[in-house]
């Protein structure tokens, strides 16, 4: 365990040393207060949903490229060598590669804090809705994080991992409109696809209604995925 704390600690702060990490962070907190102050101008009301959606949406397409150069073949030998290093499993270090690359995320719903302390303060907003809206995020993130990462470490070719994941990503987020897409032939069959799409879980958190199942799924669901990467990763 201790190792595993060392390692996690050294791979966030060299993800936080890269200049381009920061440039990257500063354009996406610009366009997040950009969307919050629109928002807040066209429906002069205390919330943040549609901010809280935008920030989900640009999740989705921030983690395919987190993840797609993590496991390509000329990364794999400074892999084996942080494995042969630390002396820990090949799921320990996946799980310290998705805690480093979570803490980008972590930094952008940091803005989002601001935003909701803000509105606090000036409004009347629900906190209640504010720190499920939160928390649901979060565990949208983890989801689609987990997720590219296990596709990550079934493919070679970064190009092949970004398209792959951002496909799939966008296919689990369709499954969310299944039931409208199926129509009422197909209810059951709708319901049952659009419990499969994380963003289902999310819309829950976000109108600070979340289920014990929406829990679970956001809690077994990355926790599966990089179980997988760990498993697939040892090739």
């Amino acid at each position: 365990m201790r190792e595993f704390v060392i390692l996690t600690g050294f791979l966030i702060k060299e993800q936080l040393a890269k200049p381009a990490s920061w440039a990257a962070l500063s354009v996406l907190w610009g366009i997040l207060a950009f969307i919050f102050g629109l928002v807040l101008e066209q429906t002069q009301q205390s919330q943040m949903s549609s901010v809280f959606w935008w920030t989900a949406l640009i999740s989705m397409f921030l983690a395919p490229i987190l993840s797609m150069d993590l496991f390509k073949k000329q990364n794999r030998s400074a892999f084996f060598t942080l494995l042969r290093t630390f002396g820990i499993s090949t799921h320990w270090l996946s799980l310290a590669f998705f805690l480093q690359k979570l803490c980008l995320f972590l930094m952008i719903d940091f803005t989002l804090l601001l935003m909701a302390v803000w509105l606090l303060y000036y409004g009347e907003p629900d906190p209640y809705i504010l720190v499920s809206a939160s928390i649901g995020l979060l565990g949208l993130q983890a989801c689609y994080l987990g997720i590219c990462m296990f596709l990550a470490s079934l493919m070679d070719s970064a190009y092949a991992v970004l398209m792959g994941a951002t496909s799939l990503l966008l296919g689990l987020w369709l499954l969310y409109y299944a039931p409208q897409i199926l129509g009422t032939s197909s209810q059951t069959l709708g319901q049952i696809f659009q419990e499969a799409s994380p963003y289902q879980h999310f819309v829950q958190f976000l109108n600070g209604a979340p289920r014990l199942s929406d829990v679970t799924f956001f809690a077994f669901l990355p926790a599966l995925c990089l179980y997988l990467a760990g498993i697939v990763s040892k090739r």
